[in-house]
């Protein structure tokens, strides 16, 4: 086939080639054809060089942020291994004596494809940031069993995880991630190929085993216990390929790939050897905390970026658009996101964030690693804590209910409180429910303890996840007004569902009364409607009247 007659110019037979070679990018080849890749990473620095000489920034040095020294988190008291912990995951080849720890380079020119990293075991001394991971929950069916035994943040012998260096780059969080070897997808050892991607794909998912059987599967896995880490999909072991070694950083490295080694030519199915064998190492018990590069954020500064910039991008709307944006990606009706529909529904909004940004919203809020978070946590995060206007509304809705004061809600106060309108509940109309059935029902909403009490705090944080998703002050007001008969407000907040009645004085003058404490009151009681009118200073009552 022919070449381009001219940089720019299309082919005499018509071929085609890349936008980048079209506009005649420096270091394009206008000989090679669709998908040259090294095109692609060439316009991605073009585009980095032109934004910082634009703004007169400096490039972040990735070889720096790779190379820099930190601390490995301490280790609890109880010697377990942690998810969200930083730590280092380090090879048992000659005993572990040569100190090899799984690290990766990040750098452009070494990737082994577009948006992966290169994985290698660094022979360094004293931890990098290229050689710290963590590991993250992914999709599991014992994590709820594990959360329920208060063991939720330990991780367990055949529970499925990712393993994620979340401090070695600018661009985001590489996890490691494998894949069945072929012939254009292998090691340099011609064995199956372990890398670190960017961004959450089905691959990247692995299991830790006891490697000299004493830890079944489902007990904790302690600190430096030697262990088999075996990738899920295709269940082939982490191996320390001595026979391979590659250039990095760090000068030339074993390769990690996955790999059965074994002693002699046998169908085994538990690695023997030490090459298959690793430890998880954490800092001392009471050691100094795990702190990133500088050239990174911590987690805290990540996140809080990207809630200026929601804020920013609010403007005098408030949430409103967001709310509504989010929910729009909510296809199943869920009330959560998965990556591309919280990732989407920014876009829509008008927020573009990174795959940096998303990974640390991910890595705050979607703890149980199911691969989504909720709307309504992640919106609660971002206006923090109610405001003193409808913090003050909530305490007030909450001292209608209990009236002996103690801070505390009990069963018979919500019954005093909604006695009353229990029998035309349709469950108990219908002979369906009991009274007290419904009750337990109602009050569930609130009592996180199942202690069937319910607390000042509980009752305000169901009203701070509620607040999270109201924009406006007025209809939060009006809201907690008229769903707990808060007599008062001015304008379109005043309290329109408390009882009003007809009040016929002595001197057959009238007035309309707003009864303000009517919770649990029997309208049809005369009795307890003039208490309740006494109460509020109203005297010399004739009759009052209902209808009116």
């Amino acid at each position: 086939s022919k070449k381009s007659t001219g940089r720019g110019r299309a082919p005499e037979n018509n071929m085609q080639f890349t936008p980048q070679q079209m506009a005649g990018y420096k270091g394009y080849s206008p000989g090679v054809l669709v998908g040259n890749w090294s095109e692609d990473i060439q316009v991605q620095e073009d585009k980095l060089r032109t934004f910082q000489a634009r703004t007169g920034g400096s490039a972040v040095d990735p070889i720096a942020i790779m190379t820099a020294r930190v601390n490995l988190s301490p280790a609890k008291p109880d010697g377990l291994v942690r998810f969200g912990a930083p730590l280092q995951i380090k090879s048992q080849v000659n005993g572990g004596t040569d100190d090899l720890a799984i690290a990766l380079d990040t750098t452009q020119k070494r990737r082994p494809k577009l948006n992966h990293a290169l994985v290698t075991l660094s022979a360094s001394s004293t931890p990098q940031a290229r050689s710290v991971w963590t590991l993250r929950k992914t999709k599991d069916a014992s994590n709820a069993g594990y959360e329920r035994a208060g063991e939720g943040d330990v991780l367990h012998f055949g529970q499925m995880c990712r393993i994620v260096n979340e401090y070695a780059s600018a661009d985001g969080f590489y996890a490691l991630t494998s894949e069945k070897a072929t012939a254009t997808t292998q090691s340099r050892g011609g064995k199956q190929l372990v890398c670190a991607g960017l961004g959450a794909i089905s691959d990247m998912v692995f299991v830790f085993e006891a490697a000299d059987g004493s830890g079944a599967d489902g007990q904790p896995v302690p600190v430096g216990a030697k262990v088999i880490i075996r990738h899920a999909m295709t269940r082939t072991p982490l191996l320390a390929d001595a026979a391979s070694r590659m250039t990095t950083v760090g000068g030339a490295e074993m390769e990690l790939c996955a790999h059965m080694a074994k002693l002699q030519a046998t169908k085994v199915t538990t690695p023997q050897t030490p090459p298959n064998f690793w430890s998880v190492e954490m800092g001392p018990v009471g050691g100094p905390a795990f702190r990133p590069p500088a050239a990174l954020p911590t987690p805290e500064q990540a996140l809080d970026k990207v809630r200026r910039r929601i804020i920013e991008r609010a403007g005098g709307s408030g949430f409103r658009a967001v709310v509504r944006s989010l929910r729009l990606m909510d296809d199943d009706g869920s009330r959560s996101l998965s990556r591309a529909e919280f990732k989407d529904g920014m876009a829509t909004y008008g927020v573009a964030l990174s795959t940096a940004d998303v990974d640390h919203v991910f890595s705050q809020f979607d703890r149980n690693g199911g691969g989504s978070i909720t709307i309504t946590e992640f919106l609660r995060t971002l206006r923090g804590p109610m405001n003193p206007r409808r913090l003050k509304l909530v305490k007030d809705a909450f001292a209608l209910i209990d009236h002996d004061g103690s801070g505390v809600v009990t069963f018979d106060e919500l019954k005093t409180a909604f006695g009353k309108g229990l029998p035309q509940h349709p469950a108990i109309k219908a002979g369906t429910k009991t009274e007290q059935q419904v009750l337990k029902e109602f009050v569930a909403d609130w009592d996180k303890s199942g202690d069937g009490k319910v607390t000042q705090d509980e009752f305000t944080e169901y009203y701070s996840d509620l607040s999270a998703n109201i924009d406006d002050d007025d209809y939060f007001e009006l809201m907690i007004r008229n769903a707990w008969h808060l007599a008062g407000g001015k304008g379109w907040c005043a309290n329109t569902s408390n009882l009003r009645v007809l009040v016929v004085h002595d001197d057959d003058s009238e007035e309309v009364v707003c009864i303000t404490d009517d919770l649990g009151l029997d309208k049809d009681d005369d009795t307890a409607l003039r208490a309740k009118l006494a109460e509020q200073g109203v005297q010399s009552i004739k009759r009052v009247e209902l209808a009116f």
